[in-house]
């Protein structure tokens, strides 16, 4: 459960960037983080 929560922190921080997309960044940033 802690892996979960570390890897949810890592994509909010890492979608820091894409804040103009609104809330489907967050959708963007996870899948990038899955895919890399």
């Amino acid at each position: 459960m802690s892996i979960s929560w570390g890897m949810l922190a890592d994509i909010d921080l890492k979608s820091e960037n894409l804040r103009f997309m609104g809330g489907v960044r967050f959708t963007v940033a996870a899948v990038a983080y899955i895919l890399r």
